[in-house]
């Protein structure tokens, strides 16, 4: 059925379509908002086994080069490098188009995408797009009702889509806690 590009199993919540019931069942998860499977390392919880994984690979394997300047860690020495650019506090690379400076080439490569109209990732459900990956990856979450961002004070029960929401909630919510 995959390559025949048949989704014959369809999320009764949101219409996504999977070419194997396994696919559907774990998708599935992510609507009913129950997390269990929760990061050791960060508390941040999962619905889905496979995305626990993918993110402990992503934000907590393989850490060997540490910034002298501050507590972050990278996989990385290039990514270090980068980062590190941040504490000279010199951004080299000017914007033609208006005032904005950048650390890296890349960031100003993204940042003229804005300047160009280009919107480069479309939702495959809605056809909202965006000029970057990871405003996407959280417009989804608005179609599988998936928030990972869980507040983990005792009775509270909010969650939310985005690392940021959840900081202001604690914020505004529990700044005694914090």
């Amino acid at each position: 059925m995959k390559h025949e590009g048949r989704m014959p199993f369809l999320c009764v919540t949101c219409g996504k379509g999977f070419t194997t019931k396994n696919s559907l069942n774990c998708h599935e998860k992510t609507h009913a908002k129950i997390k269990g499977y929760v990061c050791k390392e960060c508390n941040l919880g999962f619905s889905v086994a496979s995305n626990l994984r993918a993110h402990q690979k992503k934000h907590h394997e393989g850490v060997r080069f540490y910034c002298s300047q501050c507590t972050r860690a990278f996989i990385t020495k290039c990514s270090l490098e980068r980062h590190e650019l941040v504490h000279t506090g010199i951004k080299e690379f000017k914007c033609g188009s208006c005032k904005a400076a950048f650390y890296t080439n890349k960031e100003l490569l993204k940042h003229q995408r804005y300047h160009q109209g280009l919107r480069l990732y479309k939702c495959d459900q809605c056809f909202k797009t965006f000029f970057e990956k990871h405003h996407l990856t959280i417009h989804i979450r608005v179609h599988t009702g998936e928030r990972p961002y869980a507040c983990k004070v005792s009775g509270c029960g909010k969650s939310f889509t985005e690392s940021q929401k959840l900081s202001r909630h604690m914020k505004a919510r529990h700044p005694i806690i914090l």
